[in-house]
C-alpha cells in the first residue's frame, strides 16, 4: 500500500492487490490501456448535480464489468482523471490495485455539472474508490519518456502539446484543468531552459580549461 500527496486538498491511497510485471512500468508520456471499475455509489454525486463520466473524462460501463480506456500518462482532462494518472504513474503491467481518496466536491468545476451545481451548507467529502489494472503499456526508449533525458527540442515539443491542450480546455471553461496543463507546459519549458544554460556553462568551463592549458604549455615552453 502506498499513500501519495496529490494536492493540499486530496490524498490518495493505492492498495496493490495483485503484483504485475516489474520489468514494464508506466512512465510519464507513455500510452497505456487501463481497466477501471468504480467501487462506490454515485448517488451522492448525482444529488449534487454531477455525472461521474463527466468528472473522469470518459464513459464507464453501467454494469460491474471494468471499462477499458486508452490514455497517455500525464495528459488528463479532468481533476479526477489527474488523480487516476498520478496513481498509475510507476504502476506495473497487469498490476491490480484499488485507488481510494476523499475529495470535497467543491473542487469540481461548474462546467462538469449536468445540472445546476448544488452547494451544501455543510462541508461534504466524498469517499471515492476505483479498481485499476494496467493491461498494456507502449514502452518508449528511455530518452523519450524520462524528462531529464530529453533534449531541448523534445521538451519544447511536449511544452507545445500541453499548451495546445490547455488552450482547448480553457475555451471550454475548464479553468482548473487548463491551469494545471499550462503549469505542466511551463515545467517542460523550465527544464529545457536549464539544459540550455547547463550546456552554455559546460562550454564556457571547457573553453576556460583549454585556455588554462594553453597558458601552462606556453609557460613551460618559455622556461
Amino acid at each position: 500500500m502506498s499513500i501519495k500527496k496529490l494536492d493540499p486538498n486530496v490524498d490518495f491511497t493505492l492498495n496493490i492487490l495483485e503484483k504485475g510485471d516489474p520489468n514494464v512500468i508506466v512512465e510519464e508520456g507513455e500510452f497505456f490501456t487501463l481497466e477501471i471499475k468504480k467501487l462506490f455509489d454515485t448517488s451522492v454525486l448525482k444529488s449534487l448535480g454531477y455525472d461521474l463520466d463527466n468528472l473522469i473524462g470518459f464513459v464507464l460501463h453501467k454494469n460491474e464489468l471494468p471499462t477499458s480506456v486508452g490514455q497517455r500518462l500525464g495528459f488528463f482532462n479532468t481533476f479526477l482523471n489527474e488523480i487516476i494518472h498520478r496513481a498509475i504513474y510507476k504502476m506495473k503491467l497487469n498490476e491490480l490495485a484499488e485507488l481510494s481518496f476523499e475529495v470535497n466536491p467543491d473542487l469540481f468545476e461548474e462546467s462538469f455539472a449536468f445540472t445546476n451545481k448544488h452547494h451544501s451548507e455543510n462541508i461534504v467529502h466524498l469517499d471515492l474508490k476505483f479498481q485499476l489494472r494496467v493491461t498494456n503499456v507502449e514502452k518508449k526508449k528511455p530518452h523519450e519518456c524520462l524528462i531529464y533525458k530529453l533534449d531541448e527540442s523534445q521538451l519544447f515539443n511536449l511544452c507545445l502539446e500541453h499548451k495546445a491542450d490547455a488552450n482547448e480546455l480553457f475555451k471550454r471553461s475548464h479553468i482548473y484543468t487548463a491551469f494545471k496543463r499550462y503549469h505542466k507546459s511551463m515545467s517542460y519549458l523550465i527544464i529545457a531552459n536549464q539544459l540550455i544554460n547547463d550546456k552554455i556553462r559546460q562550454k564556457e568551463e571547457n573553453e576556460m580549461r583549454s585556455f588554462e592549458q594553453l597558458i601552462c604549455i606556453s609557460f613551460v615552453l618559455q622556461t
